[in-house]
């Protein structure tokens, strides 16, 4: 086993990982790719060719309002950010 981790340059670990792979399911298992990365906490909403025009507004409508609000709360922060950078505005009280 040295010897292929060295020729291929693969770590033990991995090259024991596809044995015990090969021996469970075959070449299906070992060939078979998961998905990588995290899953989204919220999925995505599946499209269709046959959406009507009113369900594709109302969707894109939904996405405008999400973006709205995210650009909101991002123009606060960088407000907020910049009036502590200059000294501009409430000071908190840290004492």
């Amino acid at each position: 086993m040295d010897e292929v981790t060295v020729n291929y340059g693969i770590s033990l670990y991995c090259l024991k990982s596809w044995l015990k792979k090969f021996r469970h399911g075959g070449y299906e298992e070992l060939l078979a790719t998961k998905p990588r990365g995290r899953q989204p906490k919220v999925p995505k909403p599946k499209r269709t060719k046959g959406m009507s025009e009113l369900e594709r507004l109302r969707e894109e409508n939904e996405y405008l309002k999400a973006e709205n609000a995210y650009l909101k709360k991002l123009k606060a922060l960088d407000q907020k950010e910049n009036a502590e950078m200059f000294g501009i505005g409430p000071k908190s009280s840290e004492n």
